[in-house]
């Protein structure tokens, strides 16, 4: 086809270009219907798709009229609008996949839009024309035009970034003030230069953009009595138990903040989900840096809107104490209560000053923490919830299993799994009749699911079970002995009689810091171990940490060379159980705050 006819026919095809603003325009009508029906802002799952539609269109229309740029952008756009419906359905993707896809896109487009131009022959390659526009527009009125469709297109990646947060699509109040400001500067600019296929989306758009702001405004934020911060999986199952107590002394409050799955289930109204929090060590930190910042600035902003009347930071000093300290310099009037007392014991006893600081109450779940915190501020030794659950899952089983607990973090399992795995392949060797369990979290993603039962296939030649973490109480009651990460899990198998090897393994920075600034002063670093006074249970921490250290501090039990002392449950049940009520011990903790 000659240059000519190709160029008669990108005529002829403009008004193809209409059929997107259509789509644009329906796509704000059928979500501000939508938002006037149930009186607040809100988007259904049609905008996308009636957005994704008009993505592709508007990308054909620029592909025809040579408009690069718009052209690679709705390629992008095309992949923000699918991944709000992807986070509407019951499996989204993982976030690093959606910037694969982004790239993916615009590679593909780029290259498509370069073997157009080198197929027609004409000898160079033209990035943009504007069919139908003036050609003698002065600059600053295509500067005005760049800055509108720029907020036109910002407001989308600013949408996007929030969805990803908040993993779901919304349309915030910045989003429409965006494109309120984008459709006056575009609207003026496509007027000037005669653009009437871009002029119906700005025109047509302003109404449903002004009153979404509207009903924005007169939102009312839901009742919020109590938030519930848990920023990992130990401070979800603690959460859950205060969930529960808290509404069976009083059914009607309201409880929202930071949920786990296990907060969810009992009736804690998520602002964040606690899987967003999951990081490892100091190089993991640093990588979610920016999120957890923008979390913290967040969850005050939030508290601050819906003024609970307490807020509850389960555990991490670090990230509570950041809290705490803006609430109190805003000026929060409800009470800051930490549950989980900071390991002052361990490092940075001067934090003790710092919660007196900042916390109205601390509630501790060691003995000797009530001690150590009790001269400073309010102390409230609320015990272990480990022990509650125990007193459920105390039945007897033969012991034929060897369990690994390899933590809940995608990082940690990466790190100690295949150290775990190793040393029981060595195991079974020895004791052929031994069974292997893994313990695996079902809430965590399907790249780690899969990636632990992979790894356990490719270094284990006999069979493996896996156990879902919330079935850990049955899998320990008939294990033989464990090889477990440091955390809960070790006094938790402690508590079942369970020997146990106490791994950790970190990263050599991770190593080398927590060595440099932590100024760590425990003997010992394994839970019971600490509680106990002495070293029971093996530790593989200091590095380097190998598979044939925990195959050699295991076997003596598994030989019966060795066995935990007679009284190393009873003393450990001593500094965790304060013998009180459990099923209201909590709730007059924090209640009794209120008053």
């Amino acid at each position: 086809m000659s240059y000519e006819n190709v160029e008669a026919l990108r005529a002829f095809l403009y008004p193809f270009g209409f059929l997107s603003s259509i789509a644009f325009g329906l796509r704000f009508l059928v979500q501000w219907t939508a938002s006037e029906r149930k009186k607040q802002s809100v988007v259904p799952k049609l905008f996308w798709y009636l957005s994704l539609s008009g993505n592709v269109l508007l990308m054909v229309h620029s592909f025809v009229q040579l408009h690069f740029p718009m052209y690679v952008l709705q390629s992008q756009h095309i992949i923000l609008s699918w991944r709000n419906m992807n986070l509407m359905g019951k499996r989204p993707i993982r976030f690093r996949s959606v910037i694969a896809l982004l790239c993916l896109a615009a590679s593909i487009a780029t290259f498509l839009f370069v073997s157009h131009q080198m197929a027609i022959g004409t000898g160079e390659i033209r990035w943009i024309r504007s069919l139908g526009a003036k050609r003698d527009a002065p600059t600053w009125l295509h500067t005005i035009g760049c800055i509108g469709i720029g907020a036109f297109s910002f407001r989308f990646w600013l949408q996007w970034w929030e969805a990803e947060s908040k993993e779901k699509s919304v349309l915030s109040a910045r989003f429409w003030w965006i494109s309120l400001f984008g459709s006056f500067l575009a609207a003026f600019y496509f007027y000037r230069t005669q653009d009437l296929v871009n002029i119906v989306g700005p025109i047509f758009s302003l109404i449903p953009y002004v009153r979404n702001l509207m009903l924005l405004k007169k939102k009312v934020p839901a009742k919020c009595d109590i938030a519930i911060i848990a920023g990992e999986t130990s401070g979800d199952l603690l959460g859950k138990q205060i969930a529960d107590e808290l509404l069976s002394s009083q059914p009607d409050l309201s409880l929202c903040g930071v949920a786990g799955p296990t907060m969810r289930q009992s009736g804690v109204t998520p602002w964040m989900r606690t899987e967003s929090f999951q990081v490892m060590g100091i190089v993991d930190v640093v990588k979610k840096l920016p999120f957890l910042t923008y979390s913290i600035y967040r969850l005050v902003r939030t508290i601050m809107r819906n003024n609970p009347k307490a807020v509850i930071l389960i555990d991490q000093p670090s990230f509570s104490l950041a809290i705490a300290k803006r609430l109190k310099k805003k000026g929060f009037s409800g009470k800051i209560i930490q549950a989980v007392a900071p390991t002052v014991w361990a490092y940075k006893p001067e934090r003790i000053e710092a919660c007196a600081a900042y916390f109205d109450r601390i509630l501790p779940l060691f003995r000797f923490e009530k001690e150590l915190f009790s001269k400073k501020l309010p102390t409230v030794w609320i015990g272990h919830p480990t022990l509650r659950a125990l007193h459920k899952n105390q039945e007897t089983k033969e012991r034929t299993t060897l369990s690994l607990f390899p933590g809940s973090r995608p990082a940690e399992i990466r790190r100690n799994l295949p150290l775990q795995l190793q040393a029981a392949a060595a195991i079974v060797q020895n004791h052929p009749n031994l069974r292997i369990a893994i313990s695996v979290n079902q809430t965590a993603s399907l790249t780690t699911r899969n990636y632990i039962k992979t790894t356990a296939n490719n270094l284990l030649s006999t069979d493996v079970e896996f156990v879902d973490f919330s079935k850990r109480y049955e899998l320990m009651s008939r294990s033989k002995a464990a090889i477990a990460k440091l955390g809960t899990v070790t006094l938790e198998l402690a508590l079942f009689d369970v020997p146990c090897v106490c791994c950790y393994k970190v990263g050599r920075f991770t190593a080398w810091w927590a060595r440099r600034f932590l100024r760590l002063t425990p003997r010992n670093f394994a839970l019971p171990n600490i509680l106990y006074g002495k070293k029971v249970l093996p530790e593989c921490v200091i590095p380097p940490v190998v598979a044939e250290d925990l195959h050699r501090e295991i076997e003596p039990y598994l030989t019966g060379e060795k066995s935990l002392p007679e009284d190393f449950r009873k003393e450990l049940v001593k500094q965790i159980d304060p013998k009180q009520e459990t099923n209201t011990h909590i709730a007059n903790a924090i209640l009794g705050s209120l008053s």
